[in-house]
């Protein structure tokens, strides 16, 4: 009975997402293009721009995301199909696993888009760069991308090598980091929309789960924070790659990503936490509308 109802989650999911994903592509494919010319006439601040666009699309992918799974998680549990919902011949713990593990697919499938479009830029680069110049190898066009940004940013890299070595240890963490994160997010909506259809905060709709939202999203950043100072051991993301710090003290956080116990281990816990109050709201306080 659990695959059936993952099945006809993602199929209700599908009807969602499949046309924001299908505005990506279009939107994307178009600024690739730009791209591409931009590499081409070797105009630096125009690819600055047009990569910072993709940036804007990937953002957009994930809000929309964000949007998709909230609605979509309240209808099907708080209004009128919610009825139909608690009907089924399952327990509350496997519709809220089989939902969780849906949104978490979504969620973590919109990251992957994101993190595609952004190896995209730079292989659309690569590519024109590759024809204009005929290189032979993809080591020689690497380094003519360094020389290219190297006028806008600085960049520690000096060959393709470099690059590799950077890219294959920030993937490892990004991998781990990506699901720890995917699962604190849907347990954080989860618990938001459960709370936020409670009396009396039932009377305020949607403004009451984007309130909740964020109150618990602030307070999980600043418990974090708090952690992370308290015990400054953890991970340093550069554009060397990843790296153990001792003390993130010593360290300049506005020329890298720092990563402690409050980034990777506190949303677990959390996580947990978040997931075990919607059980108990949709078990013990359910308000139906």
């Amino acid at each position: 009975m659990v695959g059936k109802l993952i099945k006809n989650e993602l199929k209700a999911g599908l009807h969602f997402m499949a046309p924001i994903y299908i505005v990506t592509a279009v939107i994307s494919a178009l600024l690739y293009i730009l791209l591409g010319k931009a590499a081409e006439t070797e105009n630096a601040p125009q690819a600055g721009l047009l990569i910072l666009g993709i940036g804007f699309v990937c953002i957009c992918v994930f809000l929309c995301t964000i949007i998709s799974v909230i609605s979509n998680f309240n209808k099907s549990m708080f209004k009128d199909q919610g009825y139909l919902t608690f009907t089924l011949p399952v327990t509350s713990n496997q519709l809220l696993f089989s939902k969780a593990l849906c949104s978490f697919l979504w969620i973590l499938l919109s990251y992957i888009i994101t993190l595609a479009l952004l190896a995209g830029a730079f292989f659309s680069m690569m590519f024109k760069l590759m024809e204009k110049y005929d290189a032979e190898n993809i080591e020689i066009t690497a380094d003519l991308i360094i020389n290219m940004l190297s006028g806008v940013v600085n960049l520690p890299w000096t060959n393709l090598a470099d690059i590799l070595s950077a890219i294959i240890s920030i993937v490892i963490f990004a991998v781990i980091y990506l699901f720890i994160t995917t699962l604190h997010t849907v347990s954080q909506i989860y618990f938001s929309v459960s709370l936020s259809n409670i009396r009396p905060l039932d009377k305020f709709g949607m403004f009451s789960t984007i309130g909740i939202y964020f109150i618990v999203w602030a307070s999980t950043s600043i418990i974090s924070t708090i952690i992370n100072s308290s015990i400054p051991f953890g991970l340093k993301i550069g554009l060397t790659g990843v790296e153990t710090v001792a003390d993130f003290s010593v360290l300049d956080p506005t020329k890298t990503m720092l990563f402690g116990i409050g980034d990777l281990v506190f949303p677990v816990i959390a996580t947990v936490f978040f997931f075990f109050m919607t059980s108990w709201f949709m078990k013990h306080k359910i308000n139906l509308k």
